[in-house]
Parts: structure tokens; sequence; C-alpha cells
């Protein structure tokens, strides 16, 4: 199975409700966690993030500054 070609992705939403992550991260932490996900399951290979903080902090909407923060 090609995961790149799928238009959703299995969430743990359970698992995200009572995380430490949820509880203590800010709404920016949260939003960029989703969008990188998204990101990551486009990727090849799929659920990977390329080991670039100008990347990723480009696709969490957000300045470098703040991502390496």
């Amino acid at each position: 199975m090609n995961l790149q070609n799928l238009s959703w992705f299995k969430f743990g939403h359970d698992a995200y409700l009572v995380s430490e992550f949820k509880a203590q991260a800010c709404a920016l932490a949260k939003a960029a966690y989703f969008d990188l996900l998204c990101y990551a399951m486009k990727q090849s290979p799929a659920l990977s993030l390329p080991n670039n903080d100008r990347v990723l902090a480009n696709w969490a909407n957000t300045i470098l500054e703040t991502w390496l923060d």
C-alpha cells in the first residue's frame, strides 16, 4: 500500500486527548504538530520528515527562531 496516495491518515485521537503533549503544549505547537503529520504522510518514505529546520519551520508556519526555541 502506498501511503502517500491516501487522502486520509489514521490518528490515535484517544491517546492524543490524554497525552502530556496536548496538556502542556501551546496552540501553535499543537497546530504545527498536525500540519507536520499531514506533510509526513506525503513524504518518501511515508511518515518521515526532512532533517532541515528551515523546511520544518516553514511547514509549521513559524519563523526559524521560534522553531528553534
